[in-house]
């Protein structure tokens, strides 16, 4: 009998793997040598994935080695976890990776709707009843030399939304909190401005773009 002695995963060698909510994802543990043949074991993070795995063991010399891989489909919860392969051949002895990455899993619109949340709302200074949620096609009035503030906000998403502004020609200022992306604008209220529209849009790299 000889143990076997590594695993690696084929063709990765960073500490974080993204992966998108709602698509299959395929990894490959390829192990050492050994007699008899290993077997493989997979985790997401404390959890027994090995049901989602195929294995093939395939003979160098006069030993064997195997190639597991397992596919799942991505899930939210499942963002920072790590993912292991685990191989052995006899009943006291394992191996496991020894820098296990972790999974970024990044949120897809259209298989988790709850992850978004949009608005707009309007700030004074100092702050009162007018820092309110501002609904699309709604309209804000400004006495014409009078300063106002747009926040645009949206909550949720992996990795955060870019969001920008199409009003009056100004460049939001962007900052992010937490789970949260925000982008701010300031102007003085012109009568050049009247009627005119502000319209705030958000993208991100894994869904369409909302209003």
């Amino acid at each position: 009998m000889v143990p076997v002695l590594s695993v690696s995963l084929e063709g990765i060698s960073v500490q974080q793997i993204t992966v998108t909510a709602g698509q299959s994802k395929s990894i490959t543990c390829v192990t050492g040598v050994s007699r008899p043949a290993p077997r493989v074991l997979w985790y997401i993070g404390v959890t027994n994935v090995t049901s989602m795995s195929t294995e093939t063991q395939l003979p160098k010399q006069e030993l064997f080695y195997t190639r597991s891989t397992v596919t799942f489909i991505p899930i939210k919860s499942q963002n920072r976890l790590q993912i292991n392969c685990k191989a052995y051949n006899t009943d006291n002895f394992i191996v496991e990776l020894s820098t296990k990455p972790s999974l970024n899993v990044q949120c897809n619109l259209s298989t988790d709707k709850n992850v978004i949340e949009f608005k707009c709302i309007q700030r004074s200074n100092p702050p009162d009843d007018a820092n309110a949620v501002i609904k699309q096609g709604s309209t804000i009035s400004k006495i014409e030399g009078n300063s106002a503030t747009l926040v645009c906000e949206v909550r949720g998403g992996n990795p955060l939304s870019t969001i920008k502004w199409d009003c009056f020609g100004l460049t939001g200022t962007s900052s992010t909190d937490g789970d949260l992306s925000r982008s701010t604008i300031n102007f003085i209220a012109h009568r050049s401005f009247n009627r005119r529209n502000c319209t705030c849009r958000a993208s991100h790299p894994t869904w369409c773009e909302i209003l």
